[in-house]
């Protein structure tokens, strides 16, 4: 029996004319799959030092504002560009390291469980580093991801629940702003009421402004928080010495109410 095996295998070899490759092209192709495995692991720990910057500057007490429930604001927010992406990535490590030599022996729960634990520590060690909001940046740049960002975004510019979102375009007086919102409005924001100093406020700077919508293209601020910059270097007009006094003050206020 294991004669005929033996010879109708060695028929078949001849009939397709199968030449034996050498063991150094097996050995190359395991390699290459096991780089390509680290790569993606790396880029999934990339992807999720970005989940972990866009969530930590979420302003998640603000949710009220653009939502009726905390579950509502996240369903709003989760960067799912950034999910899909971790999970396309955590299917290629595995299944790369399940076609090298000794993948086989690994199931699907270990090698998944794998994935995810060395991208949230790879992640989180990124994120350590600020490769998070630099990805965010990079990613920005691409038209496509640029048009989802935006329209995430605008999620936030909503004056009937008390919250604007744009662009300082102008300071006329102590007593007001104009803001351009991401529709192109331009708003008479006054700070009479407002909780920040104007000069911490200058022409460029993206921020959030909360208060109450008191008329057409009218709003009445209550306090400012900045928009976290993403923009590129050679492109930023961003006020970051302002906007890090406005962080700070936030921070400081917070402490006190805890």
């Amino acid at each position: 029996m294991n004669e005929d095996i033996s010879k109708q295998v060695l028929e078949k070899i001849e009939e397709k004319k199968i030449n034996p490759k050498a063991r150094w092209k097996f050995n190359l192709k395991n390699y290459g799959i096991i780089a390509l495995a680290i790569v993606c692991l790396i880029l999934s720990g990339l992807s999720f030092a970005v989940i972990v910057f866009m969530m930590r500057n979420n302003d998640w007490d603000l949710h009220g504002y653009v939502s009726h429930s905390l579950f509502e604001f996240i369903l709003l927010t989760l960067p799912y560009f950034w999910l899909i992406f971790l999970a396309a990535l955590v299917f290629i490590v595995y299944y790369n390291i399940r076609h090298t030599k000794r993948g086989y022996k690994y199931n699907l729960y270990s090698l998944v469980v794998f994935a995810l634990i060395g991208s949230v520590v790879l992640g989180l060690l990124f994120y350590n580093l600020g490769l998070g909001e630099r990805m965010q940046r990079m990613a920005v740049k691409l038209p496509f991801y640029n048009k989802m960002y935006i329209k995430q975004t605008e999620i936030w510019h909503r004056p009937g629940m008390g919250i604007l979102v744009g662009n300082v375009v102008s300071i006329p007086s102590e007593e007001k702003i104009l803001l351009r919102g991401f529709k192109g409005d331009q708003w008479d924001v006054f700070m009479k009421d407002c909780n920040t100093p104007i000069f911490m406020v200058r022409i460029g700077d993206k921020v959030k402004i909360l208060g109450e919508n008191i008329g057409y293209l009218q709003f009445n601020a209550h306090d400012i928080r900045p928009v976290p910059c993403i923009c590129t270097p050679e492109s930023c007009e961003c006020n970051h010495d302002a906007i890090k006094k406005i962080d700070m003050r936030i921070k400081g206020r917070m402490d006190i109410q805890n």
